[in-house]
């Protein structure tokens, strides 16, 4: 299965992973300055975003699908930044190959275990009731019980999607949280 993603700019191949919860939007910006000299590659990580949804969910399954994408697009070695989980997945991907990484940016993670520390997140999520809203709005109200946060609730409901049926998670919150100490 392949990873959703956007290509901008041309140049040497930069690829982007996002941190969890997150998706190939919250590099958006940065990714326009980059493709001034770069072929840039937001992705979204499977279970977020646009990509497909999927029981494993790991650093080393997150590993080949950044080796898939990099063999569809047919690049030799690239340049790779990760944000937090992302960040974990490409220091994964480079401890297995050594040889496909031209340059790698970590940010904000440390190649360390991390206690589970988003129980907060779920708890919003799960607050919301998608089977009764009607409006963002209503989801945001909703999140508000758990988050006061105006960022974070924000970053989060990036995450709702509208649907023909009502609203749902872009996230496949129930693989992520039940694989979260992965």
């Amino acid at each position: 299965m392949m990873l959703n993603y956007r290509k901008l700019g041309s140049g040497e191949p930069l690829i982007i992973l996002h941190g969890v919860f997150g998706s190939s939007d919250n590099w958006q910006t940065l990714g326009k300055q980059f493709a001034e000299n770069h072929e840039v590659y937001l992705v979204d990580q499977r279970n977020h975003g646009n990509s497909f949804h999927h029981d494993d969910f790991n650093y080393d399954v997150m590993s080949e699908d950044l080796m898939n994408l990099i063999k569809y697009e047919q690049l030799d070695r690239v340049n790779l930044i990760g944000h937090s989980m992302g960040g974990k997945t490409v220091m994964n991907f480079a401890c297995k190959y050594p040889d496909m990484v031209n340059k790698l940016t970590v940010v904000d993670i440390a190649p360390k275990t991390y206690p589970p520390h988003h129980q907060q997140i779920f708890k919003a999520f799960h607050a919301v009731d998608l089977t009764n809203i009607q409006t963002r709005g209503e989801a945001d109200k909703q999140m508000s019980t758990i988050i006061s946060d105006f960022g974070t609730k924000l970053f989060l409901l990036k995450n709702l999607k509208r649907t023909p049926d009502g609203f749902s998670w872009k996230v496949n919150l129930p693989v992520i949280e039940k694989n979260i100490k992965e």
